[in-house]
């Protein structure tokens, strides 16, 4: 061959050669750039899935913390037998949670597991201290599960016939009903993403509901009456009567016209709650959890209830922190050596400087020692 076409055999030769990596490259860079946007979109919607049913939790009007039961049929909508979920395993409900119809990168709609314990319609008592029964990767606590099954792997057969059972589309202890187990990774081949909701961050979002919406029952009180009501006895269970001068305690369940004879102290001459506590207050024990205190002047018949200095003090909350006429503190999950219902300070709050019977407080950030949120009342 002369050495002209032998030149020109290499050149093509070449540029196939170029020609085959620059597509080899920009197929890799395609395939990795939808990787990314699969990966970002199933994110976002197992994040939107979770931020709704916390949601959920918090604004029951039956028992505040309580999640919707799984949907067993894939309309969207969770599925009820009695008082019991048809399947504490299925697809998340997104009708039921006013979602639109979310569904992770590849378009396929999310799985939701739900703790059997804290399932809507149920009648087992929810409040700060109940701990969700499903477990992920060994650790327990968890309220919640969402999972997106993501791209069909070998073994699964996604069709009709299928379309609800889980094994067609999760993997590994993911994929077994009935025994609270999950997990984020597994043998191979596993492309499960989840992303958990525990009983610690349920919680935090429900004791805010529950303790606003006690704080707008004193805020009444106080606007009709022009003081507090006194507080109920620690270890006073079941009743919780309002106790004559007690101004550190639980929220009384009854005050003066309340009372039933024979019961304890009454808060004699004091009127009752004008607008009755929410009967989940009480049939749930969130009057267990929930620590009150009043300052000395805004209670009945006492100087005027105002002035900072000589009300409440809770430190870290921003500037005037000692103008506070009441406080709510919820005590959230107990902590080691905490009993409930408490028979002392020490088994809700958990500084010393929140158990040592003054009217100065704290507010510290969340820890392993400590969980207590405040909602503080001014006059």
């Amino acid at each position: 061959m002369p050495a002209r076409q032998k030149g020109m055999v290499i050149v093509v030769m070449l540029t196939i050669i170029i020609l085959g990596s620059a597509l080899l490259l920009v197929s890799g860079l395609n395939d990795n750039g939808w990787q990314r946007h699969n990966d970002t979109e199933t994110a976002l919607a197992l994040a939107q899935a979770r931020q709704a049913l916390t949601g959920f939790a918090a604004a029951s009007q039956a028992r505040p913390g309580e999640l919707p039961c799984p949907d067993v049929d894939d309309d969207g909508v969770a599925d009820y037998a009695s008082r019991l979920c048809v399947s504490l395993t299925g697809r998340l409900p997104w009708r039921t949670l006013g979602l639109n119809d979310l569904g992770d990168g590849g378009g396929e709609r999310l799985w939701y597991a739900v703790s059997g314990n804290l399932h809507a319609n149920g009648n087992t008592p929810i409040n700060s201290n109940t701990t969700g029964q499903l477990v992920l990767d060994g650790r327990a606590g968890f309220a919640a599960v969402i999972i997106a099954a993501r791209e069909v792997v070998t073994g699964q057969a996604r069709n009709a016939a299928n379309r609800n059972n889980p094994r067609a589309y999760l993997e590994g202890d993911n994929a077994t009903t009935g025994d609270d187990r999950f997990v984020s990774q597994g043998a191979q081949p596993f492309n499960d993403r989840l992303l958990a909701l525990s009983s610690q961050d349920l919680m935090a979002l429900v004791e805010r509901r529950v303790a606003g919406e006690i704080a707008d029952r004193l805020q009444d009180y106080y606007s009709r009456n022009g003081f507090f009501p006194y507080a109920a006895s620690l270890g006073d269970s079941p009743d919780y009567y309002c106790d004559d001068a007690l101004r550190r305690g639980l929220l009384p369940l009854a005050i003066g016209a309340g009372f039933i004879p024979g019961s304890g102290v009454a808060c004699a001459g004091l009127p009752n709650w004008n607008t009755p506590l929410p009967a989940w207050f009480i049939t749930n024990g969130w009057n267990e959890v929930i620590y009150y205190t009043v300052a000395a002047p805004c209670t009945a018949g006492s100087a005027l209830c105002n002035g900072a200095g000589s009300l409440i003090t809770v430190n870290n909350l921003a500037a005037p922190d000692n103008d506070k006429a009441a406080l709510i503190i919820t005590g959230g999950a107990s902590l080691p050596g905490q009993a409930r219902p408490p028979s002392a300070v020490a088994d809700l709050l958990d500084s010393a400087e929140n158990t040592d019977g003054d009217d100065i407080y704290e507010s510290l950030a969340p820890a392993s020692t400590n969980n207590d949120q405040f909602v503080a009342l001014t006059p």
